[in-house]
């Protein structure tokens, strides 16, 4: 494969969001062509390998997808972007893959499928629709964790995320761990049982691929003892500053969602508490001059300054600064209504 694949950078970024894997992950990239996406991921901090059988780059070496020279479980992560299907024999990159995987690793799968039956096997084997890339996952034991669909220039592309079996949910995130005396905890509501510190829990949930907003909503619906993921799939509307956009942070809208649930209103016979507009304006004033203080702006684009790696350290130090401002206004207001 020669050139970037279909989709870009934009998908290559897409799948490391979906994924949740973060620096300094061994990332093993197959078929990577010229290695425009290999030297993305460097730039980010990952430790990456490229192979292609046809390397047209400085920094992708010889190697076949079918026939790795690497020894097993030797890779947190494999990458393959628009090249399994046109390797020869997808089941034997499949199954290369899941041998160099570590246990705890995950593949991220970004190819064709055709919605009809009669559709080309390419190196599939079978008719190449989204089932037939199913049934070829699920013969290796790998899981199923995220998905989405994306229509590019008429054809379909699909990316997954797929990892073992033994998956384990926790992230590893290259900023630093703060273990100062009195650290924040998040307690539920019962708070008898399970004591977790604050930003453990964000780093466990942006592993199993929530977004700030969510994480938000989700600790303000941990608070309770609840669940609601219809709730949660809505406010991943707001992810990556509206759409992915780039536009005005999820940590802020998310915060304001955090304050509403529990002083808005939700059915026809309740009234919004009478101070929920108030607190509101008050975290959207506090957040803009923090961020406007510190990166220039309050949108993702501007937090994240055209660096992709700012993610790992200014995402997580914001949602929990946002967490402890909206648990400050409920507390200055005389606690949960």
């Amino acid at each position: 494969m020669i050139g970037l694949h279909p989709g870009g950078k934009e998908m290559t970024v897409r799948l490391l969001d979906l994924s949740g894997i973060c620096p300094p992950a061994r990332i093993l990239e197959l078929g990577a062509g010229c290695g425009a996406a290999a030297g993305y991921l460097k730039s980010l901090g990952f430790d990456v390998k490229a192979i292609d059988l046809n390397p047209a780059g400085p920094d992708v070496e010889p190697g076949d997808m079918r026939k790795l020279d690497f020894p097993g479980e030797s890779f947190d992560c494999c990458l393959a972007e628009c090249s399994i299907s046109g390797c020869g024999k997808g089941s034997a990159a499949l199954r290369e893959a899941f041998r160099v995987l570590k246990q705890d690793g995950c593949l991220l799968v970004s190819d064709v499928f055709f919605h009809k039956e009669n559709a080309p096997c390419l190196s599939m084997g079978k008719p190449l629709t989204l089932n037939c890339w199913k049934e070829a996952f699920r013969k290796l034991d790998f899981t199923w964790k995220k998905s989405g669909t994306k229509q590019e220039h008429g054809e379909n592309f699909f990316w997954k995320v797929f990892g073992t079996e033994t998956q384990r949910k926790a992230v590893q995130i290259s900023s630093e761990r703060r273990e100062e005396p009195g650290a924040d905890t998040f307690w539920p509501a019962s708070g008898k049982e399970r004591k977790m510190d604050l930003f453990d829990r964000m780093l466990e949930l942006s592993g199993q691929g929530f977004y700030c907003a969510q994480i938000l909503m989700i600790l303000a619906l941990e608070s309770e003892e609840k669940e609601d993921p219809d709730l949660i799939r809505a406010m991943g509307g707001l992810n990556g500053g509206l759409g992915f956009s780039g536009r005005v942070c999820g940590a802020l809208t998310g915060g304001c969602c955090f304050l509403s649930y529990f002083l808005g209103k939700g059915e026809a016979e309740e009234l919004e508490d009478p101070e929920a507009a108030l607190l509101i304006g008050r975290l959207a004033e506090w957040f803009e001059e923090t961020t406007k203080s510190q990166y220039g702006g309050c949108s993702c684009r501007e937090i994240l300054d055209g660096d992709p790696r700012n993610k790992f350290q200014r995402c997580p130090e914001l949602v929990e600064a946002v967490y402890q401002k909206c648990t400050e206004l409920l507390q200055e207001r005389g606690g949960l209504p």
